[in-house]
């Protein structure tokens, strides 16, 4: 009688999460055991045994062997959860074993009880039929000493299964269990974005979106442009160590922004909103705005802890420009210009030529309304305005010989009268745009001189 040609081989053991009835997706040897396509050789057949972890009821046993991607085969059931049928394994972790079947016992007992009755005609065919059973009887042990070790490695594991009990929060003792390689790795809550039972989220490190090694609290890092300018990275920085780290006039908190293209040499800060301390404000924070030309900030607005909004450097920066005007300024009382003796180079009183300048512009006053105005409400509804024109102040002070006139391209020449203004500037489209305009608190002045003179004479 031919004994079956079945492999068999201890201490193989893997993890599936394969679902169904057809083959079985392998997905890495249990700890302590080896996987299939390690230790069967290609093309063997070999009884497996399939058990599910979190669906405890089912179970199957059987002949089969590995198909061309590895997936465990399932030629012949035995016997079954599913009264002797295949399975329709639910969705869980379930091991599947390689294993001796009944079967094959019942073979090798024929094959056993042939060999004893041909003891009286051969008896060195008995013998080794004695081997080959105290073999087997080995080969048995092993399975059931292998099965024993298996269930108590089993037990000392944490088990992998979605039926625990559900949580709404993460505590700093927790773990998770993730595949690295061909095993398991436990990986503290520490280590992760977490949510607490506060509902706050906690991470431990620094925390970047879009940059693996970030160096500051939070980094954000653009992958591209969306308005033509530089990928732009946003660091949220905690600059000092903690509450002692700090000292006055220092900055312990500020949000950067900086160029993402590495075109920005040193420390690469393009613009910062940072928390101050200054000595004068006695612990008090203010709130700067800072831009930067290449490395240095240099160009700030400080919202002090008072609410005083200022400029970073005295008598330095604007407010607004030629093409970026402030439509209207609500203020309660007006504005105060520097008047000190001590700043002025004093050059006395107005000359004749002036005093009849000033005279010539009176005639020059008058009502006006804004033509966006009309545009935007109608003649009708347009606010009306006085004062003067500029091009015809700019006209009467040339023909006094006071400034260079008007050239025929609409632009003034020199002029050395702050109160009369022209600005010149290029749009994003390259074209050049200019406005004349007026300084009415030093022309009022200008006109105030021309009518003491009318009266003095």
């Amino acid at each position: 009688m031919t004994m079956p040609t079945i492999f068999f081989a201890d201490l193989v053991r893997e993890t599936s999460g394969a679902t169904g009835t057809g083959p079985f997706a392998l997905s890495g040897a249990v700890a302590g055991h080896r996987r299939f396509a390690d230790a069967v050789p290609g093309g063997a057949s070999f009884h497996y045994s399939i058990a599910g972890v979190r669906h405890e009821g089912e179970w199957e046993v059987g002949t089969g062997g590995l198909d061309a991607e590895g997936r465990l085969r399932r030629d012949a059931v035995a016997a079954s959860s599913n009264g002797g049928a295949p399975v329709v394994f639910s969705a869980g972790i379930k091991t599947v074993a390689l294993t001796v079947g009944a079967g094959w016992l019942t073979a090798t007992d024929g094959a056993l009880a042939a060999a004893t009755a041909g003891v009286a005609t051969n008896g060195a065919a008995l013998t080794a039929a004695g081997v080959t059973i105290a073999a087997h009887g080995a080969a048995i042990g092993a399975v059931q000493a292998a099965i024993a070790a298996h269930d108590g490695v089993l037990a000392g594991k944490q088990p992998i299964s979605t039926g625990h009990a559900a949580a709404t929060s993460v505590e700093a003792a927790d773990s998770v269990t993730v595949r690295r390689g061909s095993g398991w790795v436990n990986v503290p809550a520490t280590a992760l974005v977490h949510q607490r039972s506060g509902g706050g989220f906690v991470c431990a490190g620094n925390l970047g979106v879009g940059d693996d090694a970030p160096g500051q609290r939070l980094v954000v890092k653009g992958s591209s442009a969306v308005d033509g300018s530089a990928p732009v990275v946003a660091e949220i920085a905690d600059t000092q160590a903690g509450a002692a780290g700090w000292t006055a006039n220092a900055v312990f908190a500020a949000l950067n922004f900086r160029s993402a293209d590495g075109s920005v040499t040193g420390a690469g800060v393009r613009a910062q909103i940072a928390a101050t301390m200054p000595v004068a404000h006695g612990g008090q924070t203010d709130l700067k705005l800072s831009a930067s030309g290449v490395t240095l900030l240099d160009r700030a607005v400080v919202l002090e802890s008072s609410g005083r909004f200022r400029p970073g450097t005295d008598n330095s920066q604007q407010l607004g420009g030629a093409s970026q005007r402030w439509s209207t300024v609500y203020a309660a009382t007006g504005t105060i210009n520097t008047s000190d003796a001590r700043d002025k180079h004093w050059q006395g009183a107005a000359s004749a030529a002036e005093i009849r300048a000033a005279r010539r512009i009176w005639g020059e006053l008058g009502f006006f309304q804004w033509t966006d105005a009309i545009d935007a409400k109608g003649a009708d509804a347009a606010r009306r305005h006085f004062g003067v024109r500029a091009q015809a102040v700019w006209d009467i002070m040339a023909d006094e010989g006071l400034v260079d006139p008007v050239g025929d391209d609409g632009r003034p020449g020199r002029t050395p009268y702050a109160f009369l203004c022209f600005d010149r500037w290029e749009d994003g489209a390259g074209i050049w745009h200019d406005r004349f305009g007026v300084r009415g608190d030093q022309l009022a002045l200008f006109l105030i001189a021309g009518l003491a003179s009318e009266i003095a004479a």
